[in-house]
């Protein structure tokens, strides 16, 4: 699996394989301990035809992060919150933004009219399939006046600028071959869920 940002390298095992594998994971749990691992699947789930990460564990992780919203469910744990896209990014560098589970709660952010008024769209998708419903969904959402607060519309050029920014992600996704090689490195399993397997 290449693009022009990193690569994987991919080995295509059987449903049969005596390979030990399990599904990518963040560590959570309750308390302080060493935690249990949240796995992005079920982890003793094997579709008929998989990969094993040879090389790559970590972009897949991050990709399982970013997009497929693998994350722990303790709010103390590391890895606890969910990314953002940034439409009103000053900085390339800020373009990202991670907030932890604390953090969306305290800017309530649970629905449409929230990402939109904060100008924060989520990159977390619950069926990978879905991707340009989802950007062109939000872009089409930043130029709707009713789900921001009566006091808080932004102007016709803002919106234009973040609607630009939101588009550039998309096409920046595309451009990199993340839509098809996601759908070769992470096998669904079950209903808009994603798994991928690696080598221990």
């Amino acid at each position: 699996m290449q693009n022009r940002l990193a690569s994987a390298t991919l080995w295509q095992q059987e449903d049969n394989s005596d390979l030990p594998l399990e599904h990518i994971f963040v560590i959570d749990g309750q308390g302080s301990g060493s935690g249990t691992a949240r796995y992005f699947g079920p982890n003793e789930a094997r579709p008929g035809r998989f990969h094993a990460i040879l090389d790559g564990k970590q972009r897949s992780t991050a990709m399982a992060m970013v997009f497929g919203g693998l994350k722990a469910t303790n709010g103390k744990r590391k890895y606890n919150g969910s990314y953002f896209l940034n439409a009103d990014y000053a900085h390339v560098q800020d373009r990202v933004v991670y907030l932890t589970k604390m953090e969306i709660e305290r800017k309530s952010l649970n629905n449409k009219s929230a990402y939109v008024s904060a100008a924060l769209i989520p990159l977390e998708l619950d069926d990978f399939g879905k991707i340009t419903h989802h950007f062109f969904g939000y872009i089409t959402a930043i130029g709707d006046d009713p789900l921001y607060p009566v006091d808080q519309i932004p102007s016709k050029e803002k919106k234009e600028k973040r609607q630009q920014v939101v588009q550039s992600a998309f096409d920046g996704i595309q451009a990199s071959r993340l839509l098809n090689d996601a759908c070769v490195g992470f096998d669904c399993i079950g209903q808009g869920s994603f798994g991928c397997l690696f080598v221990e």
